[in-house]
């Protein structure tokens, strides 16, 4: 961890959980496998000319698809970071970053949601300029609310 330029030195450091992908882990995993095997069948089917192989393989396609897709959600929820320094934070996603000051946090609210999925943690942070910072399924998310609201 490095000295950033606007906050200063590095205090803390928090990775996201493998586990905040939850069941989409096996509900993608399965539909990947299912579009595979549907697809492969399909392709098997098409050589042996069976009326149903072009349906096998859109099924699989699709299927598989599908699936992609909610593994690329279960990622992006495990594929995260948030560096905290002496004056603000920065929160790496997959897909860019946010960088929040801290002296333009108003409010900060840690909210967990408990269901048969299991829990969800997600800090929400309110900025000065009225947009909101959400954060969530990172290690040690009780401690990474209690440095924000006591920074300085």
């Amino acid at each position: 961890m490095n000295e950033h330029p606007l906050y200063g030195r590095p205090v803390g450091e928090h990775s996201g959980r493998f586990g905040a992908g939850g069941w989409l882990w096996y509900i993608g995993g399965i539909l990947v496998a299912a579009g595979v095997m549907n697809t492969g069948q399909g392709a098997l089917a098409l050589f042996g000319g069976a009326p149903d192989a072009l349906t096998k393989i859109g099924m699989g396609v699709v299927a598989g698809a599908i699936g992609a897709a909610i593994l690329l959600v279960a990622v992006m929820r495990w594929r995260q970071h948030v560096v905290v320094y002496e004056r603000g934070l920065v929160h790496a996603k997959l897909l860019g970053q946010q960088q929040v000051a801290f002296a333009d946090v108003t409010r900060v609210e840690l909210v967990r949601e408990h269901s048969k999925m299991g829990t969800d943690e997600t800090i929400h942070i309110a900025l000065r300029d009225g947009r909101e910072v959400s954060i969530g399924s990172v290690t040690n998310i009780d401690q990474l609310a209690g440095m924000i609201r006591h920074a300085p």
